[in-house]
């Protein structure tokens, strides 16, 4: 597997266990690639500025989470080209990833030093927000 740009995050998915997400394109890009056979199978373009964390759900096996420089968090299906949630966050996006246990909640990190936890059901109001020094 091979792509035009450096590597920021990668993530397996959970259902289907050859299949792994790559992001880092400066243009933001994501693409789903098979391991077993070594081609993408899907790309994903919605965010305009780098991807540093992509995460599949490890209960809801087709969705995932991006992160982006473009203060953005978005959660995908991977059966659909455009993200089925986007979150315009303020800061840039440096972390993004779904709750072990719930398949609806995703916590993400960013530039601005803090941790917000949403339900992606719900995402009016944080579940909570951890607030770092800086």
């Amino acid at each position: 597997m091979t792509g035009s740009s450096r590597v920021s995050s990668v993530s397996w998915s959970h259902g289907a266990r050859e299949l792994l997400l790559h992001a880092g394109a400066s243009e933001g890009g994501i693409a789903l690639w098979s391991a077993a056979t070594g081609q993408e199978v899907r790309a994903f373009e919605a965010h305009t500025k780098r991807v540093w964390s992509v995460h599949f759900s490890p209960r809801e096996h087709a969705l995932f989470v991006s992160g982006s420089d473009d203060a953005s968090v978005k959660v995908w299906s991977t059966s659909r080209a455009e993200p089925v949630l986007s979150l315009a966050l303020g800061y840039n996006v440096t972390c993004a990833q779904f709750s072990p246990d719930d398949g609806n909640v995703i916590a993400v990190g960013t530039a601005g030093h803090t941790v917000q936890v949403f339900d992606i059901r719900s995402t009016a109001t944080p579940l909570a927000t951890l607030q770092g020094k800086g």
